[in-house]
């Protein structure tokens, strides 16, 4: 280490002269800077004094540069430069990070699996992979795009936020081979209603699909609760009861023969949504991501042609 750096002026003095010799103006390097006209002109005397010089000449009613102060900039801005070019670099050379928060079924079952695909066609982005509620969305950060994937549209998002359609999968009942057996068989939505069945929310999904399937009187919906539907549908594949799952989510299942959809309907309720800030819509992976999801889902689904899905909203309150 050259032992001359501990007696180097501060950088904030340094900087405060070479922001004045380029704009010959204590008030307008103030400005530049972010600080008052007395700290930029205390840091230019205390540098004065410790170099034994002066820099500036008054001309006018302005300032100039001294033939040593001149030279002395000179040579301080290329150093600046070069700090500032350095600085860039790691910057750039950070990871980049895309934050995707999804729905527990939708992590588990489509986007862990094809987290190698994902990776190289985001190639160059960190891919941190989250399944926590959606509650407050995450501050802007610098070079960190924050993805929440949700089913359903988001009520009154913040002005800052958009939601992107992606994908309407059929919604139905299903439940495992070994509960249907302990059952009598279910040929109605009424008939099923009476035999045990997993309510993965509160958000009436089971209503309003039963509405879809022509019941417009009150049916039981006294489930099992459950927290989510990913566990709702685990606990179908275990025989406890029906659930209310969609194409994407039971797919697997279904073709492992651990469920089996009940009544055959084609009824298709909500869309998953992709919901980031605005601002990340351009520079990011945001869109990349998107058209790699659509292609995702429709392979994972295979039982029908995508419902059309709607184009990027705002603010659906």
């Amino acid at each position: 280490m050259n032992p001359q750096i501990s007696r180097l002026p501060s950088l904030v003095a340094l900087r405060a002269f070479v922001v004045a010799g380029d704009t010959l103006s204590v008030r307008r390097a103030g400005e530049f800077l972010h600080t008052d006209h007395a700290s930029i002109s205390r840091h230019i005397s205390n540098l004065e004094a410790m170099i034994g010089s002066p820099l500036f000449e008054k001309s006018g009613r302005g300032l100039m540069l001294t033939t040593f102060g001149k030279k002395y900039h000179r040579r301080l801005r290329r150093a600046f430069d070069i700090l500032c070019d350095a600085t860039q670099d790691a910057r750039a050379a950070r990871p980049r990070v895309l934050s995707i928060n999804a729905m527990p079924g939708l992590a588990h079952q489509v986007l862990l699996p094809a987290i190698p695909r994902l990776a190289e066609v985001l190639s160059g982005w960190k891919i941190n992979l989250l399944t926590q509620a959606m509650g407050q969305f995450e501050p802007p950060q610098d070079g960190v795009v924050h993805i929440h994937l949700r089913y359903g549209a988001q009520d009154r998002l913040p002005p800052e936020m958009i939601q992107i359609a992606i994908y309407k999968p059929r919604l139905f009942p299903v439940a495992s081979p070994s509960f249907l057996d302990r059952h009598p068989p279910v040929t109605t939505v009424e008939e099923m209603f009476r035999l045990p069945f997993m309510c993965s929310d509160t958000t009436g999904l089971w209503e309003r699909w039963a509405r879809h399937a022509g019941i417009n009187h009150a049916v039981s919906m006294d489930g099992i609760e459950m927290p989510n539907t990913y566990l709702a549908l685990q606990a179908a594949a275990l025989g406890q009861g029906i659930a209310l799952g969609n194409s994407i989510l039971t797919s697997s299942a279904i073709k492992r023969g651990e469920l089996v959809e009940l009544l055959d309907t084609q009824i298709s309720i909500d869309s998953y949504y992709l919901v980031c800030a605005a601002r990340d819509l351009d520079g990011s992976p945001v869109m990349q991501l998107r058209h790699w999801l659509e292609t995702e889902l429709m392979e994972v689904d295979g039982s029908a042609p995508p419902q059309p899905a709607e184009t990027i909203s705002g603010n659906a309150g």
